[in-house]
């Protein structure tokens, strides 16, 4: 295939931090947030504190799995939730936010991503 097609890029996401929250009912909102990693700021820097906002989270009532992700390629961050109702979560700023409705169909999570 890469003799025909060549090496595509693609796009990887390094995990930077994933947990389970308070909330055992089955989750049945979900968001995710992508943005841009500024130029000008250390990214260690940023990364801290995406870790720091995770760690806070985690003890918010509602939540059930949270996940901080960055993309070295494209510089961006990735910050995906699972809610058990779209009224407990928390809002999120972003340049790219979308949300879901989790469908009935959900299979209990098996681990991180």
């Amino acid at each position: 295939m890469t003799e025909t097609f060549g090496r595509p890029r693609v796009r990887s996401w390094q995990v930077v931090a994933f947990d389970y929250g308070p909330s055992k009912e089955d989750p049945s909102y979900m968001y995710s947030a992508v943005d841009k990693v500024p130029a000008a700021r250390p990214v260690g820097e940023l990364m801290q504190k995406e870790k720091e906002h995770h760690q806070s989270l985690l003890k918010t009532p509602g939540l059930y799995a949270h996940m901080v992700l960055l993309d070295p390629d494209r510089w961006e961050k990735g910050l995906y939730s699972l809610w058990q109702s779209r009224e407990q979560a928390v809002p999120v700023k972003a340049d790219c936010v979308s949300d879901y409705e989790v469908l009935d169909s959900y299979r209990q999570m098996q681990g991180a991503a």
